[in-house]
């Protein structure tokens, strides 16, 4: 299947800036079950943007803006041809080895309370890591319900979970943390989601 995107992000500031440093990462890479077939960044302001790769093999891109600027905005538009791989990602561009995300981060400490749900919560299911994914997943669309009122940027997997309430991204914490006591190494990643507008209408995209 070939998908388009277009993606615009913009920044009116509530007065004129004397300048802007941005780090982009909205470049997708090739993997076994996605090509990129062209991409394109445009930036409002007169600037140049620079591409690198960072630690985790993300493609980049820094742009330094002079201004006065009292708006700025980010176009990004391309096409990727992609096959459906059930969710299960290869080919992808891995410096680091996997049992790097295994350790804990400030967001993602076990509770004693998380560790005992993923353990309940897989306790039926085969002891390949597929399985036992799929039953965190299942088990926890039924258990934490998506609310945007008591959590933010900050919260971590432990607060949220002990709430039973949370929004994506909160949920993605919870599952990684889940994940990585079960011995599982997990991390969080971002991308685009394709979904049937009037179809399958969410709150939220991630």
């Amino acid at each position: 299947m070939r998908i388009r995107i277009w993606h615009d992000t913009t920044y009116q500031y509530s007065w004129p800036v004397t300048g802007v440093i941005q780090t982009l990462r909205l470049t997708p890479r090739n993997t076994d079950g996605q090509y990129i077939m062209n991409w394109r960044i445009d930036i409002s302001a007169d600037c140049p943007l620079t591409c690198h790769v960072d630690a985790f093999g993300n493609l980049t891109h820094t742009l330094t803006a002079d201004g006065p600027l009292d708006r700025l905005a980010v176009h990004v538009e391309g096409e990727a041809e992609i096959e459906n791989t059930n969710g299960v990602v290869t080919g992808t561009f891995e410096p680091f080895p996997p049992t790097l995300f295994l350790r804990e981060t400030p967001l993602t400490m076990p509770s004693e309370e998380i560790s005992a749900f993923a353990r309940e919560a897989t306790a039926k299911v085969s002891r390949e890591p597929l399985p036992i994914l799929h039953a965190l997943l299942d088990t926890l669309s039924e258990t934490i319900v998506y609310d945007t009122d008591p959590t933010h940027v900050h919260t971590t997997a432990a607060e949220s979970f002990a709430l039973k309430r949370g929004v994506c991204q909160d949920v993605s914490h919870i599952f990684i943390t889940c994940a990585r006591s079960l011995g599982i190494p997990a991390r969080y990643v971002s991308g685009y989601m394709h979904r049937s507008y009037g179809l399958n209408e969410q709150p939220a995209g991630h």
